[in-house]
């Protein structure tokens, strides 16, 4: 257990790694608060306090153990013990102690232990104090004494007790190490030692249960791991890779395939422990084997030679490519603190969505801008456009963007309510008059701004010449809708064209028909399905720059959660509306070119960063969207920019850089598999020689083969060779020998 943990409820059972950020939102948040309050003042667990963040302070289930004591129940046909049992546990040597119903007020109750542990000289072993969520009780995590170390959870808890002099019995449900912890509101923090907080230690091997885990899961040898030797690399634990490796290899933890894996394990894992089999010994688990067996594969696997680079399915494990989609490369923590306009704007929306609101409320914050250009890092002036695409599962509340930008766009469609009926009057007389030359022009200024989803072209062309250099906003369902602008019917024209704010118009030889050419400066918002999103962006579209030009943002849905919660808003009143005034305000005064350095030398670093992803990725398919990617995360600083009076703060940086990585993660998550296909389609075709080239080499061979075999041409085009072999289904790879092997579709 590396850290702290938490769940996002009573009734979450994966927990996530619990970082300072994300306590501090989940101590200040409203929510909490609110949810605490509610239960004290009679609401029932299930709608209060069950609903409260959990945190993880003692220990962890040891998956591993426990799902092999799972599978020998199945092939005994038994039931399996429950898995909160100590010896299925993975512990910390913190103890957490409950005291609840306190007969005095908690305060005295927390000042007389912190008095006795002061005057035993233990006051260094208190972590954390807090009122519990009930207001009556009090919560200690305390590190246990040397001596307690070899003790069971019920005898250490009992003997802090009575060092305590505390004579309250503790909760009888904490009363085991997986036991977690409701999580508290900052005004019932008694006592926390940040410095020591967010990294509990691990309990040492001397403990009874890290000796009853050894004897079970026999994960080191007594021959092989005399010496200790560090557990992780460059920060990521060996205990994660080892985790990450073992679906990717042949093999299997059954027995039949156990040797094969741990071989594959440790043909991967020598690169990192500097081919030492005494080091594999501390990190691969034996998987059943029988020692001698075990130990011999680390020892022979280390005797064969290494090549110059780490296996390349290491190398993507190490590089995050290979947890696009999965739960190891999570979505990035938006950051706590945001600039003051955007905390007001996600002020009233529930947690889970507040990302999605925070990056789909700057197509409105964009309209209200005119004749306003960046100056870029690359000395171009650039004219924002914001177009906005949120892709979550049907129900999980998409609508939850649309009251914020309505208050935003309040004053530009109580405008364009007055220009409409201006507009509705005139064509009322336009109608009222038979003659062509007594019927009155059209009026001047009929600025209109926010349009309908269903408008046409020609009504799109008409708005854009008399918007007088205001960007158009449109909010639609299906980005399919956007065609009805499109004279061609063409989307992806439409999305390019107004990203780059380039001239768009008509030509008709009627003489009452639309007639004109303006730039395209239309920004929109649209909400859609995962599935509906993959069908739209099909391959000619991933890597010709049209979602590159798109913004994306999800609301997260968690595995367990069925919908059963209604989620909460909040009141958008005037109130709401008056705070927001000012800063919608410094936008419509807004005019010229704005140059920031800060924002330029922010742009440059994040380009460096989001570049060096992409090349750990190794899939240049997807620099297609990083360039715009940062450049759209440059628009959205720079409005942020000027709703703080023209100043660049910290949290502007930090939201900016959030955005991008944000973006960019949302992009990976849906259209991963797109990517890799781009990749691959993206290969120039075989050719003859290619094919002769595979037919001579041997039924299995490395690069180094194909080196021999071609001489002097450079590795790049032999990597682009095995990828279309690899694609046409004709070779695959053997990551436990690092070899390529023919299929039968190659013999044929």
């Amino acid at each position: 257990m590396a850290g702290l943990y938490y769940g996002y409820n009573v009734w979450d059972c994966k927990l996530k790694p619990l970082s300072p950020s994300i306590f501090n939102l989940y101590i200040t948040a409203q929510r909490t608060k609110e949810l605490i309050q509610g239960y004290r003042n009679g609401s029932p667990k299930e709608k209060s306090k069950f609903q409260l963040p959990v945190l993880v302070f003692q220990g962890t289930l040891n998956e591993e153990l426990y799902n092999r004591h799972k599978q020998e129940c199945k092939e005994k046909g038994c039931e399996p013990e429950n898995s909160k049992q100590d010896k299925y546990m993975i512990t910390t040597t913190w103890l957490q102690i409950d005291l609840d119903h306190c007969q005095e007020p908690v305060e005295q109750l927390y000042e007389k232990v912190r008095q006795q542990l002061e005057n035993m000289n233990l006051m260094h072993h208190l972590i954390f104090a807090h009122r519990t969520p009930s207001g009556e009780g009090l919560r200690l995590i305390i590190e246990r004494t040397q001596d307690m170390m070899s003790m069971q959870f019920e005898e250490a808890k009992a003997l802090w007790l009575r060092m305590m002099q505390v004579d309250y019995k503790s909760d009888s449900a904490c009363s085991n190490w997986s036991r977690g912890s409701f999580c508290p509101m900052q005004e019932d923090i008694f006592f926390i030692d940040t410095e020591r907080f967010f990294s509990p230690q691990p309990m040492p091997k001397t403990d009874f249960l890290a000796n009853e885990v050894k004897a079970q899961t026999t994960t080191y040898t007594p021959e092989l791991s005399a010496e200790t030797y560090p557990d992780n690399y460059e920060g990521i634990s060996f205990a994660q890779i080892v985790d990450r490796l073992i679906p990717l290899l042949d093999g299997s933890v059954a027995e039949g395939g156990r040797h094969t894996l741990v071989k594959g394990l440790a043909n991967h894992l020598r690169y990192l422990c500097e081919n030492n089999p005494k080091w594999l010994a501390q990190i691969i688990p034996t998987m059943g084997l029988p020692q001698q067996e075990y130990n011999k594969i680390l020892v022979d696997m280390c005797t064969y030679p290494q090549m110059m680079m780490m296996p390349k399915l290491l190398r993507k494990i190490l590089s995050n490519q290979l947890s696009m989609q999965d739960d190891n490369w999570p979505a990035p923590d938006m950051p706590v603190s945001l600039p003051p306009a955007l905390q007001h704007l996600v002020s009233l929306t529930p947690e889970n969505m507040k990302a999605a609101v925070a990056m789909a409320v700057f197509p409105a914050l964009g309209t209200h801008l005119q004749d306003v250009k960046f100056h870029y890092a690359d000395n171009v002036q650039y004219e924002p456009a914001f177009m906005n695409l949120l892709i979550s599962a049907p129900g999980t509340g998409k609508s939850s963007v649309n009251t914020p930008i309505d208050c935003i766009n309040a004053d530009i469609q109580q405008r364009d309510e007055k220009n409409l009926q201006r507009e509705r009057e005139w064509r009322e007389k336009v109608a009222s008059v038979s003659s062509s030359k007594d019927k009155p022009q059209r009026p001047k200024g009929l600025r209109v701004q926010c349009l309908m989803s269903d408008v046409t072209n020609a009504a799109l062309v008409k708005r854009l010449k008399e918007a007088e250099g205001y960007p158009l906003y449109i909010r639609i369902n299906e980005l399919e809708q956007l065609s009805h602008l499109s004279g061609t019917g063409d989307v992806n024209e439409i999305i390019k064209l107004a990203f780059d704010r380039s001239m768009y118009g008509q030509d008709r030889v009627g003489i009452d028909s639309v007639n004109e050419r303006a730039v395209l400066r239309l920004n929109w918002n649209a909400s859609t399905t995962p599935a509906m999103a993959q069908n739209f962006f099909k391959q000619n579209t991933i890597t010709d720059g049209t979602l590159s030009r798109v913004t994306c943002c999800t609301i997260p849905v968690e595995e367990d959660d069925w919908g059963e919660e209604i989620p909460v808003y909040g009141t958008y009143g005037s109130d709401f509306t008056q705070h927001l005034e000012p800063y919608i305000q410094r936008l419509n005064d807004s005019s010229g070119i704005f140059n920031c350095t800060e924002a330029i030398e922010w742009a440059k670093k994040m380009q460096r960063q989001m570049a060096q992803y992409v090349r750990e990725m190794d899939n240049k398919e997807i620099m297609s969207i990083v360039k715009r990617g940062v450049l759209s995360g440059f628009y959205r600083a720079m409005v942020l920019y000027i709703l703080d009076g023209q100043q660049w703060t910290t949290q502007t940086e930090e939201f900016a850089t959030w955005s991008v990585e944000y973006d960019f993660w949302c992009k990976c998550l849906f259209f991963n598999d797109m990517f890799e296909k781009a990749k691959a389609m993206g290969m120039r075709y075989e050719t003859k020689s290619d094919r002769s080239y595979l037919d001579k080499l041997p039924p299995e061979f490395s690069k180094e083969h194909i080196m021999q075999l071609r001489p002097g041409v450079a590795p790049q085009t032999i990597g682009v060779m095995i990828r279309q072999w690899k694609f046409r289904g004709y070779i695959s790879y053997n990551a436990t020998t690092d070899m390529y092997v023919k299929t039968n579709k190659c013999r044929k």
